[in-house]
């Protein structure tokens, strides 16, 4: 049987946690508490395992949609065209240099707008831009760009009141 795509991709995240357990077994281990049994081991291992175990669920999964394809023949689906700049462009190659572009703001404004800036400005554009055009409204505008914040300031006070791990503070604090 011949494989997708996303059982490749699923096969090489498997190879991926594996090497990356590997080498997280080379971890110096610090186990500053003692009695509890967490070291800077731990979390590296719980990546892995739950890398594993997602990429174990994308195997299986594609698996069962390409068996299902197979048994009802899907009609080829035109390439969406969007309007760039006045030219009719396809829509996955944009979407993805346009997510790209974000994603480089987002990496080099980081430690300067810091952590919740860049990323609630990241975030509401990905979530603008990756929303589908039939559900673009108004109020799942708002929806997103409110989500984003709240996500990111969340995630904020996650790392730095309950980790205690520091984020850059940027031009807000």
């Amino acid at each position: 049987m011949k494989l997708n795509r996303d059982a490749k991709v699923a096969i090489g995240f498997i190879a991926f946690a594996i090497f990356y357990l590997f080498m997280s077994t080379k971890i110096d281990s610090k186990n500053m508490y003692a009695s509890g049994g967490v070291s800077s081991k731990t979390l590296p291992t719980i990546y892995g395992v739950v890398m594993i175990i997602l990429a174990i669920v994308l195997f299986v999964t594609s698996m069962l949609k390409q068996k299902a394809a197979t048994a009802v023949q899907k009609e080829s689906k035109p390439v969406t065209m969007v309007n760039c700049f006045g030219r009719q462009v396809p829509r996955k190659p944009l979407y993805l240099s346009l997510s790209i572009a974000l994603f480089a703001f987002y990496a080099f404004t980081y430690t300067k707008l810091g952590f919740v800036l860049a990323g609630f400005i990241y975030l509401g554009c990905m979530i603008t831009l990756l929303t589908p055009a039939d559900k673009k409204s108004k109020k799942m505008l708002i929806f997103g760009w409110v989500f984003s914040f709240v996500f990111v300031v969340a995630l904020y006070l996650v790392f730095t009141k309950v980790l205690s791990m520091m984020l850059p503070r940027g031009i807000l604090f």
